[in-house]
């Protein structure tokens, strides 16, 4: 709607049902008000407008803007003031000459949980956010649909998740990032996180939209300073859901190199490192060392792990001491093998780990399990009183997606005969319900014995 004024000035009204410029920038139910636009020979110019319109996912958008018209080519500028988006303020300047386009956005107050329909597939904190506010400066370019240039500085603060605050101090991000037109590669140039406390993360390389689990190159330096409170919030939402009921403390220092989709490096570094499983499946305390491996090497290069203590579905473990060595993707022991397991121990004799950083990342362990008190294992695991001893060789205990084999004989002395097993595996070992399996040969038990511990009946 156009009508012209007096005074030769313009009041005008622009009504669209939608407006698209990318796949998530896009709005509906557009209202475009002018009041005392001037118009010449090349430009429309409105220095005093209001917007109204819907966006899918933000809900209802409104500001004061200015803007200028150009007749011959179409193109756009606008200078918004007083915008107000997803509960926050702030304001927007933007130029459109088709098909480029650029926006500058500096918005204060963002209510987080309306955001957050934005990101729904991108990993976050374990949980859904139901407060927290953001505040966003960021340049964007595109040409048409597609995004081909990101200048973002963010802070976030009074995070809170499921009802529970989890960002008690604001966090900082900066991106920069450009995009490859023709391969629709984004170059990272630096994505930087910073918590303070809690964790410091830089990456950098190359990503495809789409393909977050197929990177061609990325660089990952990060310093988790507190792992307790950096686990739920970084590290959670990117594990298989079958250890989202871990516990951690400690700090640790990664470094990550991926090309062509694979490790390219890895340097870590544990400094009294605690881990849980809330499930009673594991668990590690003051663990410490460094852990290197360069797949692209000739070169052997050493690691070294310790722990003071441990346990696997409640059977303590000792401390120890393992020192490694690394040629490209293979790992293996070489010294401090023995790993003390109740008044018992497990002597390893060899210990190797083959592709590592892929898929098809393995572990073989061979090892001779020495004598272990029944009585001490059944109280560990809250079993019935057992008499005699637990022994046994294990020539290959191997271990690849998520599956655990034992391919040697256990051997049980108990009831005053033996108990042999054969080919023990546990299928979804860290998952939410490990499944095992056994042969197992029962040989000259005494019945009384059995009866006497067991409670149903007796036998002889």
């Amino acid at each position: 709607m156009l009508r012209w004024r007096q005074d030769g000035r313009i009041d005008l009204k622009v009504v669209a049902e939608a407006v698209r410029f990318t796949p998530r920038l896009s709005l509906s139910d557009l209202v475009l008000s002018c009041v005392g636009a001037t118009l010449d020979q090349e430009h429309i110019t409105c220095p005093h407008a209001s917007l109204t319109a819907k966006h899918p996912l933000l809900g209802r958008v409104h500001s004061r803007l200015a803007f200028r018209y150009r007749l011959a080519n179409g193109a756009v500028k606008v200078e918004a003031t007083r915008l107000t988006v997803a509960g926050g303020r702030g304001q927007l300047s933007g130029e459109w000459q088709r098909p480029q386009w650029v926006l500058n956005l500096d918005l204060l107050d963002l209510d987080i949980p309306k955001l957050t329909p934005l990101f729904m597939h991108v990993p976050g904190p374990a949980g859904n956010p139901s407060g927290g506010l953001l505040d966003l400066k960021a340049e964007i370019r595109g040409r048409g649909a597609y995004l081909h240039h990101l200048r973002i500085t963010a802070r976030m603060r009074r995070l809170r998740v499921n009802g529970r605050a989890a960002l008690p101090t604001s966090v900082a991000l900066r991106v920069r990032a450009d995009r490859d037109e023709r391969g629709g590669q984004w170059d990272i140039g630096r994505a930087q996180l910073d918590h303070p406390g809690v964790l410091d993360l830089s990456i950098s390389g190359t990503l495809t939209p789409g393909r977050i689990q197929a990177l061609p190159a990325l660089h990952i330096k990060a310093k988790v300073l507190d792992l307790k409170a950096a686990y739920p919030l970084y590290l959670q939402p990117l594990l298989p859901a079958g250890l989202g009921t871990i516990e951690t403390k400690g700090s640790l220092e990664i470094e990550i190199g991926i090309e062509d989709r694979n490790l390219s490096d890895l340097q870590l570094s544990l400094r009294d490192v605690f881990v849980h499983d809330r499930s009673g499946r594991f668990w590690l305390s003051a663990v410490g060392g460094w852990v290197k491996l360069a797949p692209h090497s000739t070169s052997p290069v050493r690691s070294r792990v310790c722990w003071q203590g441990g346990g696997l579905y409640r059977l303590p473990v000792g401390a120890a001491e393992l020192t490694l060595e690394s040629v490209g993707r293979t790992m293996r022991l070489i010294h401090g093998g023995r790993l003390p397991i109740l008044d018992g121990e497990l002597r390893i004799e060899g210990l190797r780990m083959e592709d590592l950083g892929t898929r098809n990342f393995s572990v073989r362990l061979d090892g001779i399990l020495s004598p272990v008190t029944l009585a001490d294992f059944s109280r560990a695991l809250a079993w019935p009183l057992l008499s005699g001893k637990l022994s046994g060789v294990i020539p290959g205990l191997y271990y690849q997606n998520n599956r655990l084999r034992i391919g040697g004989t256990l051997l049980v002395q108990a009831f005053d005969g033996k108990i042999v097993v054969h080919n023990l595996r546990i299928d979804e070992l860290f998952g939410p319900a490990p499944r095992l399996a056994a042969d197992i040969l029962l040989k000259d038990l005494e019945l009384a014995a059995l009866t006497h511990t067991f409670a149903f009946g007796k036998i002889e």
